[in-house]
């Protein structure tokens, strides 16, 4: 058993409980996993505190050499024989709990006449032929008896056994010190009522730091400059500023009013637990400030950014993680020169001692519209910086876990954290530190706190996908501080694998051929940091990556309005009708409908036909469209057409239906009237929505485990806008790689497009990009197309992503798949090939934690299974009967139950049940 006070304090005030863990049903032999999993118990015993230590008695033990101690005598009535007595070493040292039992070492000649001195111990047992474990009736005898022994000729150890005190490291950190903690809602939102669930999304930021706070660890904020001298980021502060644009060795704000940076800064490397103000994701880092705006906000020269991005790979260990929170402002293409993608290739083969820089950065915040206000579709794939596969890309999601309304979307998005969205009055903008006094964005004092002068919040709070990519950096300064031994590669994939997904009702969300599920929006969702600091203790780095690049030099012209609504059936012309479409911003048929009856929206059946076994039209409306196509997705429809409101064939993508159900497209005025007339009677039309494209495909058998992959068009078309382009794995994952937009600009040719959503995947099979020109009136074609397959060479005779060597290893045989969970620890056998764990072990048994909440509360937890059920038992006394006291349903990876009150003494423990 082992005593311990609540972490961060040496001892438990007189009016807290202290915690004890006792594994006293541990098992010593080996036992069906499964079996271990439901009957494993640990119990946790809470005890007042025994008080203010008085000096006792002074004894020397034995242990080889002589050692004094002192022994309490508080509490300890004349003529008690207590079970259990404190001391600590004379002259100071750890205070300790002593035992009934001692152990006893003498020579083999001297050991027999030794034991016949202390009739009154019981032999428990004998490590060797010279050592003897005893025991005597109380503790006090016991140390009598070994203070005596230890005089003896021939002693060599006479000692009672001890028990140690020490502070657990909790999975949940108490809460810091920093007033404005609690308001940092994107680092923790604890339901006040039970105490353990996030009420909204958050990092659950307190379950990594008592693991990691980031010490040790130099991060760079890429931006327009920061106040160093602010009180709550100064302490983290180093060397090592520069501005790029003045060449010059200051990290601050080029004008007074420059305010963006210093957010940055308070969101990643705030200081934590000093009284003050505001924790930052990775409160104990080192924070320098690179400065790439000028006064008005514009960026240095190419050669310049190449410097910046190369800096830690000319300087080894200065700087480990770079934060990027800036990149495309409008619906064009960014593009990055040749010299700043060489100097980004040399930071990651050269930089933190050849294992790498790691580059985080915002996916940008024109999803809806840019910069300047104009309505149009964004995608972070036009970012040459954010769909580079060497750059973490984050977007944005609101405090309820859903995209963020300006948050860009993309295949080659990574992890998303929380950004705020003024347009959603849950999601304020994010608490974080501002500009002192005037200078800052809140530039009104508050008479009541003059110190919230200094921070950002609320209305005037900090908003956008720049506030989310210091989020994930921070987190990736927790890893490192861990485990500075692990590659950018091998940081990438840990921060995945810990990410999770809030929003289910996310439409982009899907499952990729690894048992992944991603997203869009939010690439494979919002990392939970105490996740990632458990994957980092154990994680085994990954082989070296190679790049496997295919060529199709087949040329071809892009079919010209290319999204069709196909109709025939009884009324409509013999052979049949197409109508051109535009699509949505959600569901889209890339894989075309079936076939199915058409109804008015208004004339739906009732009862409905089978639910999706129909599709609906729906008139013309100056109503939202979202609204009426979730409304006939409430009816059953497979999908819907939506006709245009006025006007001949004014048809325009469905902007604002990012989170309809089902997909829906919209035709012209005139041909929604044509079809109106032929839905004359109930199944008088059929309808499918299908793509006219040009397709290339690229046959691949080099086995890969893919990490990342990249498509490069040589192509010409002079209207950016009308695209769609679309690449589908062998296991059937789409990544949308270009969806129409506003831009009326040419195709940049050639350009890149990256895609992240692969991970994990076999490489092997048949790979399809689909190039679909989705409105009349222009065209254009495709010269060639790249594929470059980004991953670890491995033996897989059955393509399914597993190495046929591990699965061999570790099976027998090769009939499990990447989605299997045959160990039932909730991770798939994709992701413990990818983090080097035992497929066949529970990486995560059954073992109950205990911390304080920071409410007064104790916090139970405990490994979770989604599906699995768990009972909390309660009891006086560790051999006392057993209470059963909540019900709990598993989640993943951790479940817990909040204990509102504690008695004097109890025992809790958690089972699995049926």
């Amino acid at each position: 058993m082992v005593k311990v006070a609540p972490l961060g304090k040496t001892r438990a005030p007189s009016s807290d409980p202290a915690v004890a863990v006792d594994s006293g049903q541990g098992y010593t032999q080996p036992v069906n996993r499964l079996r271990l999993r439901r009957a494993l118990a640990i119990a946790v015993l809470l005890l007042l505190p025994s008080g203010n230590w008085i000096l006792g008695e002074q004894v020397a033990f034995r242990a080889p050499h002589f050692v004094r101690w002192e022994v309490s005598s508080e509490g300890v009535s004349a003529g008690a024989r207590p079970a259990w007595l404190a001391a600590r070493p004379v002259g100071g040292g750890r205070a300790v709990e002593i035992s009934s039992r001692l152990i006893l070492r003498a020579g083999a000649a001297d050991l027999p006449a030794v034991l016949a001195s202390e009739p009154d111990l019981r032999v428990l047992r004998w490590p060797d032929d010279r050592t003897v474990l005893l025991e005597a009736g109380d503790a006090l005898s016991a140390v009598r008896a070994a203070a005596r022994l230890s005089l003896r000729p021939g002693v060599e150890a006479a000692m009672p056994i001890l028990r140690k005190k020490a502070a657990l490291h909790f999975p949940y950190a108490p809460q810091p010190s920093d007033p404005y903690f609690s308001r940092q809602t994107y680092l923790e939102t604890l339901d006040p009522v039970s105490g353990f669930l996030s009420t909204a999304a958050d990092l659950r930021i307190r379950s990594a730091w008592p693991w990691s706070r980031g010490t040790g660890v130099t991060v760079a904020v890429v931006d327009e400059g920061v106040e160093l001298s602010h009180a709550d980021l100064a302490p983290n502060v180093v060397p090592g500023h520069f501005n790029f644009v003045t060449g010059t060795s200051d990290g601050r704000p080029s004008t007074q009013f420059q305010t963006h940076g210093t957010a940055v800064a308070g969101i990643l490397a705030a200081r934590g637990g000093n009284h003050l103000g505001i924790s930052g994701t990775a409160p104990d880092s080192r924070l320098v400030s690179w400065v790439i705006f000028d006064a008005i906000d514009n960026l240095p020269t190419d050669d310049q950014l190449a410097a910046m991005f190369e800096k830690s790979s000319t300087e080894p260990g200065l700087v480990a993680v770079q934060n990027h929170s800036w990149g495309n402002s409008d619906f064009d293409v960014l593009p990055m020169s040749l010299v700043e993608t060489l100097a980004i290739s040399n930071a990651i083969t050269s930089g933190r001692g050849s294992l790498g820089t790691v580059f985080v950065r915002s996916a940008g915040n024109n999803r809806t519209q840019d910069y300047d206000f104009v309505p149009g579709v964004g995608d972070a794939n036009l970012d040459a910086y954010a769909s580079d596969y060497r750059q973490m890309t984050v977007a944005a999601v609101r405090n309820d876990g859903r995209v963020a309304s300006y948050s860009s979307p993309g295949a080659c998005v990574w992890v998303a954290a929380m950004g705020g969205d003024f347009l959603d009055p849950g999601s304020p903008g994010l608490f974080t530190t501002d500009r002192s006094g005037a200078l800052g964005a809140n530039s009104t004092a508050d008479p009541s706190d003059p110190s919230l002068w200094d921070y950002a919040f609320g209305s005037r709070g900090f908003a956008g996908t720049s506030a989310s990519a210091p989020q994930v950096s921070g987190i990736v300064a927790l890893v490192l501080s861990m485990r500075p031994d692990l590659g950018w590669r091998d940081v990438q994939q840990l921060i995945a694998l810990s990410a999770r997904h809030v929003d289910l009702a996310d439409p982009t969300i899907a499952t990729n051929g690894a048992g992944f599920r991603i997203s869009h929006n939010v690439g494979f969702g919002i990392p939970d940091a105490g996740v990632a600091t458990r994957l980092a203790r154990t994680w085994k780095v990954r082989p070296p990556a190679i790049v496997a690049a295919y060529t199709n030099l087949l040329q071809q012209a892009i079919p010209d309005d290319g999204l069709r609504v196909m109709l025939s059936g009884a009324t409509v012309p013999v052979g049949g009708v197409s109508f051109g479409a535009a699509g949505s911003v959600g569901l889209h048929p890339d894989s075309p409908t079936r076939t199915l009856p058409l109804y008015p929206s208004t004339q739906v059946p009732s009862p409905a036909p089978f639910p999706g076994e129909f599709g609906v039209v729906i008139a013309g409306t100056p109503a939202s469209a979202s609204t009426a196509i979730n409304a006939a997705a409430d009816q059953g429809a497979a999908f819907a057409v939506v006709t245009a409101f006025s006007g001949t064939d004014n048809r325009s993508i469905l902007r604002d239906t990012g989170f309809v159900r089902i997909p829906a497209v919209q035709i012209g005025h005139d041909a929604g009237q044509q079809l109106q007339s032929w839905l004359t009677q109930p199944a008088s039309v059929n309808g499918q929505l299908r793509l006219q494209s040009a397709e290339w495909s690229f046959a691949v058998q080099d086995p890969l485990l893919v990490e990342h992959v990249q498509v490069t068009l040589n192509w010409q078309h002079p209207r950016m806008q009308d695209l769609r382009v679309t690449l589908r794995s062998p296991s059937g994952t789409i990544s949308v790689l270009h969806r129409p937009g506003a831009s009326t600009n040419p195709v940049p040719s050639p350009w890149t497009y990256g895609s992240s959503l692969h991970m994990g995947e076999s490489s092997q099979g048949v790979w399809t990009l689909a190039v679909t020109d989705e409105a009349s009136g222009a065209t254009g074609s495709v010269d060639s197309v790249v594929l470059r397959l980004h991953g670890v060479p491995l033996v897989d005779a059955d393509a399914d992503g597993l190495d046929d060597n591990w699965e061999r290893e570790h099976f027998g045989s090769l009939n499990y798949g990447p989605v299997d969970d045959p160990d039932g620890d909730g991770w798939s056998n994709a992701a413990e090939q990818l983090s080097g764990t035992d497929p066949t072990r529970d990486d995560a048994p059954l073992v109950l934690n205990a911390d304080w909440n920071g409410d007064g509360r104790l916090r139970l937890s405990w490994p979770g299974r989604n599906g699995a059920h768990y009972e909390v038992l309660v009891a006086t006394a560790a051999g006392g009967e057993w209470t059963t006291v909540q019900s709990i349903a598993g989640r993943f990876p951790e479940t817990g139950w909040v204990v509102s009150e504690v008695a004097v003494q109890q025992f809790f423990r958690v089972r699995q049940v049926p």
